[in-house]
């Protein structure tokens, strides 16, 4: 459901947030102001560069080398009743809120958490000699993820 600027901003930042991340499959840092989190969502978020004779801060190099470390995934729903549930990812102490089934730009170190996240299942494996089912656990991929780019 899209939502107008009006009734954007008269949301409070927290509620933008979890609307960005939960419902949009946006990436919203935590600290963005306000106006920066309803830009995002209304998708006026350009990305403006800076001015050719101003030299980049501290701050815009960094965040511009982030950028580049960034991947494109998609991660496909899974099963069971929370199979459609958007994917929460923690790295360093940022949380991430993916999407599923959509096409998102993530930080490389999150798709290598979504990579390691595992899930034990057990199958069976034959009986034992008094008659018992004997399981076997396997480790299996938890999230189905398909990187786009």
């Amino acid at each position: 459901m899209e939502m107008s600027r009006e009734e954007l901003e008269n949301m409070g930042k927290d509620e933008l947030l979890a609307y960005a991340n939960d419902s949009q499959g946006l990436n919203v840092p935590v600290r963005s102001s306000k106006a920066d989190v309803i830009a995002a969502i209304l998708g006026e978020d350009d990305g403006a560069e800076a001015k050719p004779d101003e030299p980049l801060s501290d701050a815009e190099q960094a965040a511009a080398s982030k950028d580049a470390k960034r991947v494109k995934i998609k991660i496909s729903q899974g099963p069971g009743a929370d199979g459609d549930a958007p994917v929460k990812v923690g790295v360093n102490g940022r949380m991430y809120v993916i999407k599923r089934d959509a096409e998102v730009s993530v930080p490389r170190s999150v798709l290598n958490v979504l990579r390691l996240a595992k899930q034990t299942v057990m199958t069976q494996n034959g009986t034992n000699p008094d008659g018992t089912i004997r399981y076997a656990e396997r480790n299996i991929p938890r999230h189905s993820v398909e990187v786009i780019g």
